[in-house]
């Protein structure tokens, strides 16, 4: 019995020993099913499932060695954080998610997170200025706090020699490390690693820099550089390329912006020279290319580039391969004889200009992306010659009402008069086949003048975005229709009717604002219904969420059904509700373990005893 009572005593003891040293809270290991063993520095824990949010060891002096048994699924926010001298951790294959600032402040040297983990806290390695080798999974998604996706922030105050990916990398993860180099996995399927930074599998494009490189030579039988991998900042506070000197080799041919580039912008504060070993094989777009990125001033480029481009001193513009306008340097928009096109970005932002009218000369054949994007005037005359306006080419542009599209153009390119807040009017001499995404978004353009232009099929999405409009005919000969073409946050639309068939037309056409007085008309008949509308989700309490709805009323419709669903397609934790002709609002209380993630409505119609439905349209909630 003496015995029975003093083991009981010394594991009473080493017990409370453990809880003193680690300055832990009342012990839950037995209903989590965690053990925590410490000895001699090293803190082994046992167990299946997810070590508790409330079992940190923060701030703790005497844990130099962490080894984390399989089996364990999760590790908490702040675990480890400022566990100062913490050097090794072993972390196994069964972990999924590490909590924000779990490694924190911690002394380790090196770290590796297996490729089962898929969730990643903010700050986890945040202050761990020993830190130089990183081993971590290719994709995933790094959280806040709430487990709630993070910003691209960077890891702060931790300047790594090395990251090492073991899995499949989204290139985008690399803007999150201050690096030299970026070691990519051998098995990636879609990229490799040489001298430290990331290229295309076959090697024949770069796609990122480490953000600490200050100097680059690419790679030889590079062909293609991407002007996001040599630099880029993600938000306020991002891993802000130190690039300054780049050589590009004979082996390119090719630089552009239209791959790599998501979320990502250079800094201000960024100067690169460039070297460029054989300026023959690349064009003067190109270059251009290469100008608008990196904000390098066409009197430098003109410097670097002797034989290619040079200063028009009667027009004060600079010319490349004596057809390109380059980039403005004079006080008004002007065009020497012999310029066939317009570059990108030649006059974005020329406010010095007191030009009323811009007339643009016979023999322009094409005015490329974003060429007079933020420029001042308020007329624009284009030339018969005329055959490509680019994307967003006079988006944003101040003062401009009023403009004329030649007949050789037969499409209206993404975001061309974006934001043009003043443009009223738009004619066009020939056949328009489509209008591209946000081609008209937030101007005062005549909606159905525009609907009726001879040869329309396509509207993109956004297309229409915040123009004000009333009482509008869809033709039938409008064949597709994309995602909030028409989306309006005015009052006051009365009545949209669809001529034709809404096969290829998406019924989120409407999704972000409903009216108190709209109607939707279908000639084709309720098969062809469908109504956009508008779904808030607030907390009611700790335990339901108030849902609150609103959609346009259909003509001749006898009611609507709204479902909550778990998936898009409506399937699975269905909750059901109907609403009368008369209505265009309801309102659900939802149960939060419910987890419905979207919302959807149709409406129907009574014919011959029967209910004929129209078309779904589906919300996710938010």
């Amino acid at each position: 019995m003496k015995n029975l009572i003093r083991k009981i005593m010394v594991a009473v003891c080493f017990s409370a020993a453990i809880a003193l040293a680690f300055g832990m809270a009342k012990d839950v290991s037995a209903k989590s099913k965690i053990t925590y063993k410490f000895k001699k520095g090293t803190l082994t824990i046992k167990g299946k499932g997810d070590i508790p949010k409330k079992k940190t060891f923060k701030n703790n002096k005497k844990i130099k060695k962490v080894v984390i048994k399989k089996g364990i699924k999760s590790i908490p926010n702040n675990a480890f954080k400022k566990c100062v001298k913490l050097k090794k951790v072993t972390i196994p294959s069964s972990v999924k998610k590490i909590g924000t600032y779990a490694f924190s402040g911690t002394g380790l040297k090196k770290l590796t997170i297996p490729k089962s983990v898929k969730q990643i806290g903010d700050g986890f390695v945040d202050n761990c200025k020993s830190l130089d080798a990183l081993t971590i999974p290719g994709d995933f998604t790094k959280v806040n706090e709430d487990g709630n996706e993070a910003g691209y922030y960077p890891i702060d105050k931790t300047y790594l020699i090395q990251v090492k990916f073991n899995s499949n990398l989204n290139y985008k993860n690399c803007g999150y490390f201050k690096t030299l180099n970026l070691q990519v996995s051998k098995n990636d399927k879609e990229f490799k690693s040489i001298d430290g930074v990331v290229y295309t599998k076959d090697g024949s494009a770069i796609v990122r820099v480490p953000s600490e490189r200050t100097s680059l030579t690419i790679a030889n039988g590079c062909q293609t550089v991407y002007t996001a991998a040599l630099s880029y900042e993600y938000g306020s506070n991002g891993a802000v390329s130190k690039l300054a000197n780049v050589t590009i080799p004979a082996s390119v041919t090719k630089i552009t912006n239209e791959k790599y580039n998501v979320d990502a912008f250079v800094p201000n504060s960024q100067k690169i020279n460039f070297k460029i070993m054989d300026q023959s094989k690349l064009s003067i777009d190109d270059f251009v290319k290469l100008k608008n990125a990196f904000r390098i001033k066409p009197a430098k480029l003109a410097n670097m580039l002797p034989e290619r481009i040079k200063f028009d001193e009667e027009y004060k513009v600079y010319v490349g391969d004596n057809k390109y306008l380059v980039s403005a340097g004079g006080d008004h928009i002007v065009f020497p004889e012999g310029v066939e096109i317009v570059c990108e970005e030649a006059f974005k932002g020329f406010n010095e200009a007191s030009d009323v009218t811009v007339n643009v000369p016979e023999g322009i054949k094409e005015i490329r992306d974003n060429a007079f994007s933020g420029a001042y005037f308020r007329k624009i005359t284009l030339p018969e010659s005329l055959v490509l306006i680019g994307k967003g080419a006079f988006s944003e542009t101040q003062g401009l009402e009023e403009v004329t599209i030649p007949k050789n153009i037969n499409v209206v390119n993404d975001d061309v008069f974006y934001n043009s807040y003043s443009l009223k009017k738009v004619d066009f001499e020939g056949k328009i086949t489509s209008y591209g995404k946000r081609a008209f978004a937030y101007t005062k353009v005549n909606v159905n003048e525009l609907l009726k232009v001879d040869g329309l099929k396509s509207i993109g999405n956004r297309a229409f975005d915040n123009v004000e409009f009333k009482n509008i005919t869809i033709p039938a000969t409008i064949e597709t229709i994309g995602t909030n073409a028409f989306q309006f946050s005015y009052d006051g639309t009365q009545y949209v009717t669809f001529e034709g068939s809404t096969n290829n037309y998406d019924p989120s056409m409407f999704v972000k604002y409903y009216y108190e007085n709209g109607n939707l008309s279908f000639t084709q008949g309720i098969k062809d219904a469908f109504t956009g509308f508008d779904v808030a989700r607030r907390v009611k309490s700790k335990k339901k969420y108030k849902i609150s709805l609103g959609w346009i009323k259909v003509s001749d419709a006898t009611g609507y059904e709204i479902r909550l669903s778990k998936d898009a397609a409506g399937k699975k934790g269905v909750k059901k509700i109907f609403a009368k002709y008369n209505e265009n609002s309801a309102e659900i209380t939802d149960k939060k373990s419910d987890k419905h993630k979207y919302a959807m409505i149709r409406p129907y119609k009574l014919e011959n005893g029967k209910n004929v439905y129209g078309k779904w349209t589906v919300q996710e909630m938010k």
